[in-house]
């Protein structure tokens, strides 16, 4: 039950604490692995690596805003790419992001 309690609290805590879990559970009841490219990053780190890809960071719109101080809980943020025919700046969203 201690040990229960320990890695409910380490997950809490720190969720890539599953990585570290799964060396000590039998292999047929471990923990499906964080991907570190699914941790929260910021807008900047986002924008380099669409950039890299050739994709362009759209106009985030906020989901959610806490009323009492207005900061911006989570948005979303299109992802757009340039078409290749097309007569004018033509631009399409291929991906929104949370």
């Amino acid at each position: 039950m201690a040990g229960g309690a320990w890695l409910s609290l380490q997950l809490f805590i720190n969720p890539d604490a599953v990585n570290d879990a799964n060396k000590i559970l039998p292999q047929a009841v471990q923990l499906k692995e964080t991907n570190p490219e699914q941790q929260p990053q910021t807008l900047k780190k986002i924008e380099d690596s669409l950039r890299a890809q050739g994709q362009i960071l759209g106009e985030s719109l906020a989901l959610e805003t806490d009323t009492k101080n207005l900061i911006t809980k989570s948005l979303v943020i299109p992802v757009l790419k340039r078409q290749s025919n097309c007569q004018t700046d033509c631009q399409e969203i291929v991906e929104l992001r949370v």
